[in-house]
């Protein structure tokens, strides 16, 4: 693949993940409302929300895995580099090569696995114990979330691969 199309599949894919990353802060802002209301609701009004903890642990869902590609395609993600004087050039490009690979594969299998409940939890009319909300969405959400992901790690061990054994 040329470095060129190379290039703009990494902008396409950092703009898709952008998207994502901000409807990660929609869930986000929603849960930290949600909590102050349902705060406010309980100690000063006395009216518990019933299902406020159903409904943040399923916007929790949205946060994390809507925002994990961004932060990927940002390399935001924190590294440790211990051994890198020790191993040299080459070690560190293997080493980039091999978790690019692993999480590739552990991102197909949840994407694809995840996917598989979605289309269960629909069939089956799956909802929450509480408040009975459908939960095919936030199967989705992980499966979308985890395939984007997969899609940012191509692209960035494609990019590693071409630049051969440079630094970063």
């Amino acid at each position: 693949m040329s470095k060129r199309r190379l290039s703009r599949l990494e902008s396409g894919v950092s703009a898709l993940a952008k998207v994502l990353g901000y409807l990660s802060v929609v869930c986000l802002l929603f849960m930290m409302a949600l909590t102050v209301f349902g705060v406010f609701m309980r100690y000063i009004m006395h009216r518990p929300i019933l299902g406020a903890n159903e409904l943040i642990e399923l916007a929790s869902v949205g946060l994390v895995m809507l925002a994990i590609p961004y932060c990927t395609s940002e390399r935001g993600h924190i590294t440790v580099d211990v051994m890198d004087n020790k191993i040299g050039k080459i070690g560190q490009y293997a080493g980039d090569v091999i978790a690019a690979l692993t999480g590739i594969v552990v991102l197909y299998f949840l994407a694809v696995r995840s996917w598989q409940k979605t289309t269960e939890a629909y069939e089956f009319e799956d909802v929450t114990n509480m408040i009975e909300a459908p939960i095919w969405p936030f199967f989705a959400t992980v499966s979308i979330g985890a395939a984007l992901y997969l899609l940012v790690l191509v692209v960035q061990l494609a990019q590693r691969i071409a630049g051969g054994l440079q630094d970063d």
